[in-house]
């Protein structure tokens, strides 16, 4: 075994996001990490070889104090991370459980329900105790949905701080506490609402787009599929019901009416691949498709979970650029460590992370394999790019899902085979719709119709396979790991199996590149 730069490269990537998953799990004493360090220096200065070859095996030993040198790495940025959490959880510890009086911000973009209305408070002070910056908390409000809320407003509040508490088996405080958020309130006495200019012009802009662009989705469709569509396109499910929420639970399509990384993902390859058919250089569709995709995402409100599965759905056609498989992965890899050095929560309480960072290794492994299986399609509107995507992108994220959702029924292949398909042509379509509405409605008004086809099918699967009473199966925590473990060593050969009975990945990269990439 040949021990490249590349390798080694990939290894400690790994290495240091086992080492924030790990700490995630167990806590590494200061005594451990130190034991650590001192055997990977022994290991790289007691074994580096001054003039030996790359390639050489001996190498591994020097890689080895490597590998768990970002081991303690990814473990420590995960302590510094739960340190953090608990010092801004104490800043408000005193006041839970009891009537307060809070002064606060609104943090985010208003999640306005059917009844309800979700807000994110970012506290200034409580019962007068000014909070520091460095202590500054955030709170999730569940109030009346018809006040008139905006990202900006200054509120007091008067209601009964709770701390979160886990369901069904979620750790609600942890995935709460990702966002810096840790601590609810229930329905309390809003006494002020100051409608001064926000501190964050460029947010508030931001979210003023994305309201503009709610109201145009709204005005367009009926209410219905309008409902649906904006729940694909902004992860805002206010505007559907709770009958049609469980069937989508029963269907096993949750996630499509999220922000999901696995849908960005997606957008971003068949962009890609689009402008890369309409001649475009390599360079210059990728440009392109990076700008789209990112505008998309300032015009939702640009929220940390859609940022993060726009670099990665950026990341993954880099690899047409770069031209090779392991390098592509690398910089997957890179991408990751990036984002979860800034917040390491994310990589256990984050689905959004989670599905993004696994869509995109699905795609630059799967898709060449699913080209071949779809070879029979005709490539008339990228349909065999498409079917081939998806279908790489949901092999990877398959035991994700399950896992998340604690269930699998035996439906939820077929109603992910006929949906998932249509989610990157809905978002294009729809982004297009709102954006047309707000400035040439006779136009908007034109591209609705066949949108509104598509909707009512998408809403016509979901209540068929959401009504049908199929065998499921709960899965619990144990069932789940092992799942897991069988699923992953299946993908393990079958990457071993595509590398080494086929071409692909490595020797056909380049025939790929050339056929798709101009």
């Amino acid at each position: 075994m040949s021990v490249t730069p590349s390798k080694i490269f990939t290894v400690a990537c790994i290495s240091f996001i086992a080492g924030i998953f790990v700490c995630s799990l167990i806590p590494i004493s200061i005594f451990y990490a130190a034991m650590l360090i001192f055997l990977a220096v022994l290991f790289l200065v007691g074994t580096f070889p001054l003039h030996a070859k790359w390639g050489s095996k001996v190498w591994l030993l020097p890689s080895l104090g490597i590998f768990i040198l970002m081991f303690v790495f990814g473990g420590g940025a995960m302590s510094l991370a739960k340190a953090e959490k608990e010092l801004k959880y104490k800043a408000i510890e005193q006041f839970i459980d009891k009537e307060s009086t809070i002064e606060g911000t609104v943090d985010n973009y208003p999640d306005v329900r059917m009844a309800s209305a979700h807000i994110v408070l970012k506290i200034s002070s409580v019962d007068g105790h000014a909070l520091g910056q460095e202590f500054s908390s955030r709170i999730l409000i569940y109030t009346d949905r018809f006040y008139d809320y905006a990202y900006g407003n200054k509120l007091i509040i008067k209601g009964k701080l709770r701390a979160p508490e886990p369901f069904n088996n979620f750790d609600y405080p942890s995935y709460l506490a990702k966002d810096n958020i840790f601590a609810v309130v229930s329905k309390p006495e809003i006494i002020t609402i100051n409608k001064n200019e926000p501190d964050n012009i460029l947010f508030s802009y931001l979210f003023n787009m994305r309201q503009r662009l709610d109201r145009s989705v709204m005005s367009v469709l009926p209410f219905r599929e309008a409902g649906v569509l904006k729940a694909i396109l902004f992860g805002d499910e206010g505007a559907m019901s709770e009958d049609f929420k469980t069937k989508l639970n029963q269907a096993g399509l949750r996630h499509i009416v999220a922000i999901s990384g696995m849908n960005i993902t997606l957008i971003a390859s068949i962009l890609m691949t689009v402008f890369l058919k309409m001649g475009l250089w390599r360079r210059h569709a990728f440009s392109l498709a990076t700008a789209a995709i990112f505008l998309f995402v300032l015009m939702i409100g640009a929220p940390a979970s859609a940022m993060r599965a726009a670099i990665f759905g950026v990341f993954v056609r880099f690899q047409e650029i770069i031209g090779r498989l392991s390098n592509a992965i690398n910089i997957t890899l890179l991408a990751a460590i990036l984002m979860l050095t800034v917040n390491p929560l994310v990589l256990r309480w984050d689905l959004s992370f989670q599905l993004s960072f696994l869509a995109v290794l699905g795609l630059i492994l799967f898709t060449p394999m699913f080209m071949r299986v779809f070879s029979w399609v005709p490539d008339k509107f990228i349909l065999r790019d498409t079917l081939a995507m998806t279908f790489a992108a949901q092999l990877a994220t398959f035991p994700l899902l399950i896992s998340s959702f604690n269930n699998f029924s035996l439906i939820t292949p077929l109603s992910n085979v006929l949906i998932v398909p249509l989610l990157p042509a809905i978002t294009i379509a729809g982004v297009l719709l709102a954006i047309l509405n707000l400035f040439i409605p006779p136009l908007a008004v034109i591209l609705a119709t066949p949108l509104l086809l598509v909707m009512k099918i998408v809403y016509f699967i979901t209540e068929l396979f959401g009504s049908i009473n199929p065998v499921t199966l709960r899965i619990d925590q144990a069932a789940a790991i092992l799942f897991g473990i069988i699923y992953l060593i299946f993908m393990f050969w079958l990457i071993w199996y595509e590398r080494n009975t086929k071409k692909w990945p490595i020797g056909e990269m380049e025939e790929f590149n050339k056929t798709y990439g101009g």
